[in-house]
């Protein structure tokens, strides 16, 4: 992306729909959204089955730092967030050291999938 146009906001909806909104806003920097294989670094990934508060399901989003396949054939990533500590517009972008089971039993949920930079 230019350097004059990496200041400008941009809106990519919810974190549940992110990887898919960027995937179809900027096809020629992104391939199409989806869960096979493993995601690159710097991949877009989305979470939607976070939660649901008042009947409405919401999710989260990452930027893929590392994935790799377990002798078992599992899949795992690590990413980086932000608004992952609930505090807004004060939230912090944090790399986490954890890593992520796709599908994942825990909150992060079965549904996950990305968009990988071209």
């Amino acid at each position: 992306m230019p350097a004059n146009q990496r200041s400008i906001p941009r809106a990519f909806g919810h974190g549940k729909d992110t990887a898919r909104v960027v995937s179809e806003m900027l096809p020629h920097k992104f391939s199409s959204a989806t869960s096979s294989g493993l995601p690159k670094r710097g991949a877009v990934i989305s979470f939607p089955d976070i939660g649901v508060v008042g009947g409405v399901r919401y999710g989260h989003v990452g930027i893929v730092m590392e994935s790799r396949r377990l002798s078992n054939g599992q899949r795992q990533v690590r990413i980086m967030d932000s608004n992952g500590d609930n505090k807004g517009v004060n939230s912090r972008v944090k790399e986490h050291s954890d890593w992520i089971n796709i599908p994942s039993s825990s909150s992060y949920g079965s549904r996950i999938y990305w968009t990988n930079p071209k």
